[in-house]
């Protein structure tokens, strides 16, 4: 049975960050070079030629995604000091 991974699944991340299965027969049926981006929008690798992933780079998307990821990270942090912030005041009360 197959599932869907859905960001906020412990696999999603691993998953994202490994080339899907078929990357060998895209890469024989194009005979060019394929790299494999995140998409801005769905957080999900897709594949690209050489040429698209110039336009990736110099215009601008690469950025987005970084800053994305940077955001996301910072709201990681802030609400891991707001757990521990509020698990300090439970212990102090108790």
């Amino acid at each position: 049975m197959t599932a869907l991974i859905l960001p906020g699944h412990p696999d999603f991340v691993p998953t994202l960050e490994s080339a899907p299965f078929f990357w060998r027969e895209m890469q024989r049926d194009k005979c060019t070079t394929i790299s494999y981006v995140v998409d801005f929008e769905s957080g999900i690798l897709r594949p690209m030629s050489s040429d698209d992933l110039e336009e990736y780079i110099y215009g601008g998307e690469l950025e987005e995604v970084i800053q994305q990821q940077e955001e996301e990270e910072e709201w990681n942090d802030f609400f891991e000091c707001l757990k521990a912030e509020m698990a300090l005041c439970r212990n102090s009360v108790n």
